[in-house]
């Protein structure tokens, strides 16, 4: 028997460190049954345009129940007077790609000077293995559309010569390609548990309530009200780990230890740090979450 996983999609917005202004370089999403390259690209970018970018970012098929990452070029604010050299340096990991950033911001003057406030564009960058054949214009070609702009590929890899070397590694510079500011807001509202103030707290209550049926002897309650709750729209990962684990501790209560060591199996898929407390939980409650961790590490050889 397998638990039923409800709640299929995560939203994590990451790398948000670059600037307190700058949007998500990419968002971490679990793939839902029905769904592919073509529909994600046109819920995330509004087009089905990019699903074959979706595809060469991620180098594997979009699998149900495997997460995927959706990039997005991104917009930087200026907290300072600066340079775009050091610019490049800052955000693209070397001075030496000062040209390229030039290129996806023509609006920076020759002298590279950026002025406080100043917005730039940030491109996102998609790995490429260079097969046989294959040259920096016809990569041009393939990810710009146009194979006048081969330069690029190749300054921003900082390599010389006329063909890049098959089997080597290239990153593509993407700048104008953006999650749609509607889905990027109702993600950042999300960011916490997947959910606006006043559900949180509606959430928090609701977890409270379980953990207090559990503490009243009432297991029978609880894996009904649990379940309740995963029918929700819940897209948080953490919240929905602490879910399954109150679920597997209500499963060891009712003498079902095959189904509290598949809820916490559950809880692990989505907190793989999640520990427990060897005082506060029972021997019995550790064995069926021992078996968990073992049964996941069997399934991952």
């Amino acid at each position: 028997m397998r638990l039923p996983t409800l709640v299929s999609t995560v939203f994590l917005l990451l790398a948000l460190g670059a600037s307190s202004t700058a949007s998500a370089q990419r968002v971490l999403h679990r793939v839902r049954i029905g769904e592919t390259w073509g529909s994600l690209s046109r819920h995330y970018y509004g087009t089905r345009a990019h699903a074959k970018l979706l595809g060469l970012f991620n180098g594997q098929p979009a699998t149900v129940g495997n997460y995927v990452r959706i990039p997005t070029s991104w917009t930087y604010i200026a907290s300072r007077r600066s340079t775009l050299r050091a610019l490049a340096r800052k955000l693209l990991g070397n001075k030496r790609r000062e040209k390229p950033l030039r290129a996806f911001n023509p609006h920076i003057g020759k002298r590279g000077r950026v002025a406080k406030d100043a917005k730039l564009l940030i491109p996102f960058r998609v790995p490429h293995t260079v097969r046989s054949g294959e040259t920096y214009q016809s990569l041009a070609q393939a990810y710009y559309g146009d194979p006048n702009r081969a330069p690029l590929i190749r300054e921003y890899n900082m390599v010389s010569g006329t063909a890049p070397s098959p089997g080597s590694t290239l990153e593509i510079p993407i700048g104008r390609i953006r999650i749609t500011s509607a889905v990027l807001h109702e993600l950042t509202n999300q960011r916490l548990l997947g959910v606006g103030h006043d559900q949180r707290r509606v959430d928090r209550e609701a977890l409270r309530e379980a953990n207090a049926l559990l503490r009243r002897a009432q297991y029978w309650r609880v894996p009904l009200d649990l379940i309740r709750l995963l029918t929700r729209q819940i897209p948080s990962d953490t919240y929905v780990a602490e879910v399954f684990k109150l679920l597997a501790i209500s499963y060891v209560a009712l003498d079902q230890p095959a189904l509290a060591a598949l809820a916490f199996e559950e809880a692990l898929l989505r907190q793989p740090s999640l520990r427990l407390n060897p005082v506060a939980d029972s021997p019995k409650v550790i064995r069926a979450f021992v078996a968990a961790q073992q049964a996941r590490k069997a399934k991952a050889q």
